[in-house]
């Protein structure tokens, strides 16, 4: 755990273009290009290998039902990753999505990832956000630092 506003979706974005199989060698290579990663020769077999699930609950609202915020915003999530994928032609189908249930979706993505042969590389931000908002009454969409 880091304090807010310490680096740490900075850090989740850097980790999702580095594993994102999307991302062709060439891309990669220029974007970490000058960085320790490649002049200290750091990188791993596992770089630009997998289908990056990024989920980001810094979205989900405490306004109305949070439980509906909660679902739209992981189905939201699994619909981008679908259509990034299939696009890219790393899965075979389009994640069916269950507007009534998140977890359908996700059982569904895992489902149509195994038929790919490929793996997930699941990234979660700002898990605690709009719980803090909830219980705690912080504000976390508002700076608090400098």
């Amino acid at each position: 755990w880091r304090p807010r506003r310490f680096g740490k979706t900075v850090v989740c974005d850097m980790l999702s273009e580095y594993y994102d199989a999307a991302n062709s060698k060439d891309k990669l290579l220029k974007m970490f290009a000058g960085t320790d990663i490649l002049t200290k020769k750091l990188t791993t077999e596992e770089m630009g290998n997998y289908l990056v699930l990024r989920l980001s609950f810094s979205g989900v609202s405490d306004d109305g039902d949070v439980k509906v915020n909660f679902r739209k915003n992981i189905n939201t999530a699994v619909k981008m990753f679908s259509k990034k994928y299939y696009k890219a032609k790393m899965l075979d189908e389009l994640i069916e999505i269950d507007d009534d249930n998140e977890l359908n979706t996700l059982q569904r993505l895992f489902g149509v990832v195994k038929l790919s042969g490929r793996q997930i590389y699941l990234i979660v931000d700002e898990c605690d956000a709009f719980v803090n908002r909830l219980l705690l009454s912080i504000d976390t969409r508002k700076p608090d630092l400098g």
